[in-house]
């Protein structure tokens, strides 16, 4: 017997979020991207942002997350996802499989934000810090989501 979810998932009151639109990337050494806050709510997550180490969210409540991050690419090879406790100097495919929560890979030349979206949902311990790599300089477009969604 198969099990359906029905209706719209809730986030309680209580737990963090937060929303925002990729506005470029770190030094020229960095392959990490940088956001421009939406909207954000809580105390579950700490978002920090420079322009060497690029955005960066640490978690200060340990829980179940939900992390979603798209980007637009400018060429076909271009591969991104999202890392935990990883060097933002690092290019994405350069990490160690151990910090790789979820990896995507493009397609060039939509002018929308047409390919798929790297996702990951799991446990985080307070003190992980999560970035959205890119493996080149070469997106426009993107946007993230993370939000703790269960203790």
């Amino acid at each position: 017997m198969s099990r359906r979810f029905a209706g719209k998932a809730k986030l309680e009151k209580t737990y963090s979020y937060y929303r925002g639109d990729a506005t470029g990337f770190g030094s020229s050494d960095v392959r990490t991207r940088r956001f421009t806050q939406i909207e954000f709510g809580g105390v579950d997550i700490k978002v920090e942002d420079d322009a060497t180490y690029s955005t960066r969210w640490t978690i200060n409540r340990a829980g179940i997350y939900l992390i979603s991050y798209q980007t637009r690419s400018l060429v076909d090879t271009v591969i991104w996802g999202i890392s935990v406790n990883a060097n933002g100097a690092t290019g994405f495919t350069s990490l160690a499989a151990a910090n790789k929560l979820s990896q995507c890979r493009g397609r060039a030349g939509s002018n929308v934000l047409a390919d798929p979206p790297c996702g990951y949902i799991g446990r985080f311990e307070a003190g992980d810090v999560i970035r959205a790599h890119h493996n080149d300089q070469n997106a426009t477009a993107g946007q993230v989501f993370l939000a703790r969604v269960g203790a």
